[in-house]
């Protein structure tokens, strides 16, 4: 921005021009604001041309409402800035919040999660100790089948020996008893028939009557007919 000498007024005072108060705005506001307003001065050519006091006073007017409006704008554009600049914090806050709650889920689910993992390793402990138990108590069980099994073959074996004994016995049983029925049938006949012949008249004692008489029915030591059927068939 150039010098101007003071200019001479028609009374011939030389006037001294005011300085103009230019306001202060934040973050380089400012430096903005003279570049605007050097670029319009070197672009309309006034600082090259004389002017008069009115002129001087309208081109302050013009300067100042031009830096009030680039101020407000730039206000403005600040205020807009700093409200996105809030917004955008107040959602990273927010979304930090929300993150932090999740991160909070997330550690009591995982503590939970190791709680029931050390409870599912002590009951698998358990139910492998009780798996061991079990298995040991069936290999018992088994061993102690298998012997029952076996004393139940042994004993299944003897009972059927025990049956052909029985059988075998009662078989010869009946058989001495028949034998008894048929010897005291014997017996019976062979008393009858002494009986009959010492009761009898003796005969004549020649060679015919001896010879005929040891082939007498009742000398005979064989058994009548009526006795031999009583013999028994498995004696026959």
């Amino acid at each position: 921005m150039s010098w101007k000498p003071p200019r001479q007024s028609s009374s011939g005072i030389h006037e001294k021009p005011k300085p103009m108060k230019l306001p202060t705005v934040r973050r380089g506001g400012g430096l903005r604001v003279g570049r605007v307003v050097s670029d319009i001065r070197g672009s309309s050519g006034w600082d090259n041309q004389p002017s008069s006091p009115f002129v001087q006073e309208e081109e302050r007017r013009v300067q100042e409402e031009l830096m009030e409006m680039l101020t407000v704008k730039l206000a403005n554009k600040e205020k807009e800035t700093l409200k996105g600049a809030s917004s955008r914090a107040a959602g990273v806050e927010k979304k930090k919040n929300e993150l932090s709650r999740v991160e909070d889920q997330l550690n009591e689910q995982l503590a939970a999660l190791k709680k029931e993992n050390l409870e599912l390793k002590a009951r698998r402990g358990q139910m492998s100790s009780q798996t061991k138990h079990l298995q040991a108590r069936v290999a018992a069980l088994e061993n102690a089948n298998a012997v029952q099994e076996q004393k139940l073959d042994d004993a299944a074996t003897e009972l059927e020996s025990a049956r052909k004994y029985c059988r075998d016995s009662q078989f010869r049983t009946k058989q001495l008893q028949e034998e008894i029925v048929f010897l005291k049938n014997r017996k019976a006949a062979t008393t009858t028939g002494t009986t009959a012949a010492n009761s009898s008249t003796p005969a004549p004692h020649d060679n015919n009557s001896a010879l005929t008489g040891n082939n007498s029915p009742s000398s005979d030591p064989k058994l009548s007919p009526e006795t031999a059927d009583d013999v028994p068939c498995w004696m026959k």
